[in-house]
C-alpha cells in the first residue's frame, strides 16, 4: 500500500469521524425535518380534574395508539412520538383560556402544555382552553382526533367550601374552658 493510498484513507477515516458525532446530534435534537410528512396522531388531551385555585394546568397530546397501530404497523412508538422541537418554547399564540387567567403557556417536552397560572383561579368556575395547532406551530402533519387541528376542552375548579374545626380551645376531642 503506498504512503498516498494510505493518506487518503486516513483523511476519509478523519472526515467521517468528524461527520459521525453531527450526523447523530442533528437525529436525536433535531426537530421533525419539514419533508417528513408522515402524520403523527394525538388524542385531544383530558380535562384537568379536582383543580384547585392556584394549580397549574397539564395538557398531554398522547398517540392516539390505534391509528398509529394501524398506520405504522409495529414501528407505531417511533413514528407517533418523533421529536417535534417543541420544548421549552413558549405557546405565545394559538391557545386561550375563557374566562381569562393571566399566566403563561409552555411546551413540556414535545407532547405536554403547561400553563402556569400568575393569579388564582376562581372556585366553583368552568373554564374553556381553546387551542389550534396551526397557531401554535405545531408541525402539519400533527393530528388530532377525527382528523382535527383544533380542540376545546373544559374544566371546572372545586367550589370554595368552608369547613368547621369546633369551638375554640378544643383539640382531639378534649375542650377546655377559656
Amino acid at each position: 500500500m503506498s504512503v498516498r493510498h494510505s493518506a487518503r484513507i486516513l483523511i476519509f477515516i478523519l472526515w467521517l469521524t468528524a461527520l459521525l458525532p453531527a450526523s447523530l446530534q442533528a437525529q436525536t435534537e433535531a426537530p421533525l425535518p419539514a419533508h417528513i410528512s408522515d402524520p403523527i396522531f394525538l388524542n385531544v388531551p383530558e380535562a384537568p380534574e379536582n383543580m384547585e385555585t392556584k394549580n397549574g394546568i397539564w395538557l398531554n397530546f398522547n398517540p392516539n395508539y390505534d391509528r398509529c397501530l394501524a398506520y405504522y404497523g409495529d414501528n407505531n412508538y417511533e413514528g407517533c412520538q418523533r421529536r417535534l422541537g417543541l420544548d421549552g418554547k413558549k405557546a405565545q399564540a394559538g391557545i386561550s383560556i375563557t374566562p381569562p387567567v393571566a399566566g403563561e403557556w409552555r411546551w413540556q417536552g414535545d407532547y405536554s402544555l403547561f400553563f402556569t397560572p400568575s393569579e388564582y383561579w376562581q372556585a366553583g368556575e368552568t373554564y374553556t382552553v381553546s387551542l389550534d395547532l396551526d397557531a401554535l406551530t405545531v408541525p402539519d402533519n400533527v393530528i388530532l382526533s377525527q382528523n382535527r387541528r383544533q380542540a376545546v376542552i373544559s374544566f371546572q375548579t372545586r367550589p370554595l367550601t368552608v369547613g368547621y374545626a369546633g369551638p375554640l380551645g378544643c383539640a382531639k376531642n378534649h375542650c377546655h374552658r377559656l
